[in-house]
Order: structure tokens, then C-alpha cells, then sequence
């Protein structure tokens, strides 16, 4: 029960529609800001959740596969230019 005796299910029945409404208007809001944050500012911590989140993408993991032949942790196929 709320304030004044009002269940939630009784508020689920008739506000319903306008209680979703807001939620998706809050994520659309955020989600906007988000991608503000990731392309003007170049929030790296909002580019970084942006490309795991939105595009699929994942942390590289540490995994014999991706070690370079001579042991260290480069990508396997990049080699390593002296200058």
C-alpha cells in the first residue's frame, strides 16, 4: 500500500501505460546523453560501455592464441618496428 491506501497493483491498472512511457523516455534520455558524452567529449569510460553494450563488442582477453611467437602480450601477426 501507498499513501493514502492506494495498492500498487491498483495504480499498475490505471497509470500502467504512463509509468512505461516514462521509463522508456528515461532510457531514451540517457542513452542520448551517452552518446553526446561518447562523440563530443570523447568520453573514453562512454565510448568504452557504448561498443560492449551497443555494438557487441568485448574485452580482448589474455589468451595464448593472441601472444606474439616471442612471448609478449602484442597481438600475434603485429610485429614490432624499431625506429
Amino acid at each position: 500500500m501507498l499513501r493514502g491506501g492506494v495498492g500498487l497493483r491498483t495504480i499498475g491498472r490505471h497509470f500502467g501505460p504512463e509509468i512505461r512511457r516514462g521509463g522508456i523516455r528515461a532510457s531514451l534520455k540517457i542513452a542520448e546523453t551517452l552518446y553526446e558524452k561518447a562523440v563530443v567529449d570523447k568520453d573514453v569510460t562512454a565510448l568504452i560501455w557504448w561498443t560492449k553494450t551497443q555494438m557487441g563488442w568485448s574485452a580482448a582477453k589474455d589468451s595464448p592464441k593472441d601472444r606474439h611467437p616471442d612471448g609478449d602480450q602484442r597481438q600475434a601477426g603485429v610485429e614490432k618496428v624499431e625506429v
